[in-house]
């Protein structure tokens, strides 16, 4: 009877484990997380936004020049999406997407600019494809104002990394890695003060050439079109 009971609890405990999940909460009422632009390098409209982790601690993959593919709708998921890129397949970057859309500023507090877009919370958060406490992570967004479009080759994105300033209790770490679980989390001190605009440098399935090679293609068509005059 009591080995039952033990088998019983321990599987108890693992189904308690496995619903735990962690919320990061970006913006409060005197710190906020603003400035974050969409694909036409302007303020205003509410973008869909969330994390991505580096689950292996061996930096971001999703780079200009090999940027991450699509991954089927650009909706909440608080369960992880292990991303692609465009050359090297399956990455160790995993995505998580929050279920509330960017805020317009109402106020100039925080040296906030009136009008332009706020992150607020990421809920629900449940570890899993690698990622748990420690990892570094950075907020993404997309240049979509909805949580139900499809995301698309073209679709353009931006990534921000938080500072690393070191958090209190219960964090325990620096504000650009993920905390414990389970537990809600306020990042807002990170945020404190004017924020610099942030843009979208990134787009789904598309590179972008490094400005060496733009230029060695440049002038390569320069001298075809030499010869042709010739």
């Amino acid at each position: 009877m009591k080995s039952k009971l033990l088998f019983l609890s321990g599987l108890f405990g693992l189904v308690a484990s496995s619903q735990a999940a962690v919320t990061l909460q970006m913006s409060s009422t005197s710190n906020f997380l603003t400035n974050f632009l969409n694909g036409a390098g302007a303020g205003g409209g509410t973008l869909a936004w969330g994390i991505v982790v580096d689950a292996s601690g061996n930096g971001f993959q999703g780079t200009a020049e090999n940027p991450y593919m699509p991954f089927g709708n650009i909706s909440t998921n608080t369960a992880g999406t292990v991303l692609s890129t465009l050359t090297g397949g399956a990455s160790d970057d995993v995505l998580y997407i929050s279920s509330n859309l960017m805020n317009l500023t109402t106020n100039t507090n925080d040296g906030a600019v009136l009008g332009l877009n706020r992150v607020t919370n990421l809920s629900n958060i449940v570890y899993g494809n690698g990622v748990g406490q420690g990892d570094i992570y950075r907020l993404i967004w997309f240049d979509v104002t909805n949580l139900s479009s499809a995301s698309a080759v073209g679709t353009k994105y931006g990534m921000y990394e938080l500072p690393a300033v070191a958090m209190v209790a219960p964090w325990g770490a620096n504000a650009n890695t993920l905390p414990a679980d389970p537990g809600t989390y306020s990042a807002a001190p990170a945020s404190a003060g004017a924020d610099a605009p942030k843009s979208m440098g990134f787009t789904l399935g598309v590179a972008i050439p490094e400005p060496s090679a733009a230029l060695l293609g440049a002038i390569g068509a320069l001298g075809l079109l030499r010869r042709r005059r010739a």
